[in-house]
């Protein structure tokens, strides 16, 4: 179906299908014709773009889609990406000003669409420059646009003044509501800085959407690659050489692009662990014999009362951990393989879904097959410690590669980011968990931006320091999180801010799923978490727990989140934060609403009223109503509705959950 031009007022209907298959809606379009197009437009689930071949085949249009409309990143100020100039002499030669570029190589897939364009960057008055440009796409249904950028001179010699690729941001987009951006180094790195991008349209919401932009190789045509911010806000500016020279030639030039562009993850397909709780079994307390680190079908069966749905085995399931690279984990086996079958046996038995310990750093861990081994595709998943391309480059400057495991380094100096390597073994290990399985990340001090997460189901924040801050409001705890990009799951273990009645109130409120870490002492003066699930310690989920397990969350798409610019409901309170998780149900039972309000405010609530909005929830007749006793999870009737409920007085950092089913007469009219 051809893609028409694209329109920064079109808005989508907000009623959503919760029954599509697992990735129907990550799937590729586009109405290119070859040799008889110039402009290739392309359409991903939340993302659309154009190219132009009479602007040097440069991105002319980026859109995001934020919940209900399309936002301009690229192309309303009639900028391009990646806006390649060179200066010769004192001329400047843009690559957008050749009109007559050369597409060639055309390739498209529902999942990848890829193809070359060849041009001759130009002076504003039309006269070319002596260089030939190559920009290689290569863009995935998950978000991700690889653009290799291939340079060349015939000339047996020439000059360059500067050279530069530039991401410039619509100006409208960075004064919107909500708007951030950085850029990105890991302190001590030497690779190349990249930029990120957060914004939101609605002041009444939050971060709707993410972008993050790579250099991946910090050689320059002369010199090393920069970057810096210039001018105003959303403009970064890469140089590739900024001193004049003369080189002799000719001159070839290599180096690659990475464009992430993420929208909010509100349920399948794009994420298996909405709604999910979540306990993370460490034991690092006194190592014990292998058969003994594994937690009991006691513990499981507490956990399983306690309401959990997931079970991540930290690091020390496997033979040999390693230590963050140095030296690396062998993953051919359990450190004792019957004890953990037995272990996934009875966590299946009893409902959980089971997740394994994996670096991203150690991209030989699959050929080891150990996830076929022990898990169940399309029901089970992994945890990925030092995920990301930023990682890769960190541990690559630290510590050289280890070829007997099959461990292979780009670069000896941490100087490239790896950034389309490390998405395809993202995609990787989707396939290995499959599309019903879950992936959940955790980048640590490498957290630059979304890439890494775009073919995952969460992001793990909150164990660096410059995280323990993130709740203190709302937009900052949905940039750190990552809100607009994918689901947050905090790792909440080593800030207490994670762990009180404040922090978990605005969990519930903004749709965020804490892991609860089993097991460990950082140091003799810091808490000490116990393998006995019923210490006080852990008590700090559980009413939350109690209220989302009162529905199927693996059937559940959430609404209002602040980061979907759909509103789903309405509160007369400031602070009464309210999700409403929609459960599909098997035919022919119609859906249930599980309404999920939480005071925010460090003072009680008088009573409110909370009015849904039946159109974008795909509600029908009249509802039954039942409230969820915090302590019990046992459904209380309150009556019937159509829309509206009415909620009590709240005390400070309260939580609360209603349960909206279908009476018999689905066709009841208000």
């Amino acid at each position: 179906m051809p893609i028409r031009e694209p329109d920064p007022t079109e808005r989508r209907p907000v009623t959503r299908n919760v029954t599509m298959s697992p990735m129907s809606t990550r799937k590729l379009t586009t109405s290119f014709r070859p040799r008889r197009d110039t402009q290739i437009k392309i359409r991903g689930r939340h993302f659309r773009l154009t190219i132009d071949a009479q602007r040097g085949g440069e991105i002319t249009h980026l859109q995001l889609f934020g919940g209900s409309a399309w936002n301009h990143l690229i192309g309303r100020d009639d900028q391009t990406f990646p806006q390649l100039r060179l200066r010769i002499g004192r001329t400047d030669f843009a690559l957008a000003h050749d009109p007559r570029a050369r597409i060639k190589r055309f390739e498209a897939t529902p999942d990848r669409i890829s193809f070359q364009i060849t041009a001759v960057p130009a002076a504003a008055t039309g006269r070319a420059s002596p260089w030939r440009v190559t920009l290689g796409y290569e863009i995935h249904a998950e978000g991700a646009v690889f653009i290799d950028l291939k340079c060349k001179c015939a000339q047996q010699s020439t000059s360059l003044a500067a050279a530069a690729v530039c991401l410039s941001v619509d100006r409208h987009l960075t004064q919107s509501a909500k708007y951030r951006d950085l850029m990105f180094s890991r302190p001590g790195d030497v690779a190349v800085s990249s930029a990120r991008v957060a914004f939101g349209v609605n002041p009444e919401k939050s971060f709707t959407n993410e972008c993050q932009v790579i250099i991946e190789d910090k050689r320059g045509l002369v010199g090393d690659v920069t970057c810096k911010r210039i001018g105003r806000k959303g403009r970064f500016v890469w140089s590739l050489a900024e001193t004049s020279r003369r080189l002799p030639g000719p001159v070839r030039y290599q180096n690659r692009l990475a464009l992430a562009l993420g929208a909010a993850a509100t349920g399948t397909p794009r994420t298996n662990v909405i709604g999910q709780r979540i306990y993370h079994w460490i034991n690092w307390l006194n190592p014990p014999t292998d058969a003994d680190w594994f937690p009991t079908p006691d513990a499981i069966d507490k956990m399983v009362a306690n309401h959990a749905t997931m079970l991540i085995l930290h690091d020390n399931w496997m033979c040999r951990i390693g230590v963050n690279g140095r030296p690396h984990a062998v993953y051919d086996r359990a450190r004792d393989d019957k004890a953990m079958r037995d272990t996934v046996k009875h966590a299946h038995r009893r409902g959980l879904r089971v997740g394994l310990y994996v670096r991203g750093i150690e991209r030989y861990a699959l050929d080891s097959r150990f996830f076929e081994r022990y898990l169940r595709r399309n029901f089970d998943g992994l945890y990925v410690d030092w995920a990301g391309p930023h990682a890769t480059a960190h541990h690559e400057r630290a510590w050289p590669p280890e070829p007997k495991l099959g461990d292979r380094h780009f670069s000896s100096d941490g100087t490239i980011i790896p950034a389309r390597d490390y998405f395809l073994h993202t995609k990787r290990l989707r396939q290995v968990v499959g599309p019903r399985g879950f992936m959940i990340c955790h980048m640590g001090g490498s957290n630059g931006g979304i890439l890494a997460n775009l073919a995952a189901d969460g992001y793990l924040p909150g164990e660096t320091g410059a995280d323990h801050n993130a709740f203190a409001d709302r937009d900052t705890a949905f940039f750190k999180g990552m809100k607009g990009g994918v689901t947050c799951t905090p790792w909440t273990l080593d800030a207490a801010a994670y762990r009180t009645p404040e922090a978990i109130a605005k969990m519930a409120a903004w749709g965020f799923y804490p892991h609860v870490l089993i097991g460990i002492q950082r140091k003799p003066a810091e808490p000490l978490f116990p393998l006995d699930l019923d210490d006080p310690l852990y008590a700090f989920p559980l009413t939350y727990w109690r209220i989302l397990s009162t529905i199927d969350v693996h059937r559940a798409t959430v609404f209002n989140l602040p980061s979907d610019n759909v509103v789903a409901a309405r509160c007369n309170r400031k602070n009464l934060g309210c999700l409403i998780y929609k459960e599909s149900r098997p035919a022919p039972d119609a859906p249930r609403h599980l309404v999920l309000i939480a005071n925010t405010s460090g003072t009680a609530l008088k009573a409110a009223s909370i009015e849904l909005d039946r159109d974008v929830l795909g509600m029908s007749g009249q509802y039954q109503v039942s409230r969820i006793d915090p302590k019990s999870a046992r459904p209380i009737s309150r009556g019937k509705t159509i829309a509206r409920l009415n909620v009590n007085a709240l005390p400070r950092w309260a939580i609360n959950g209603f349960l909206l089913t279908p009476s018999a007469a689905p066709n009841a009219k208000k």
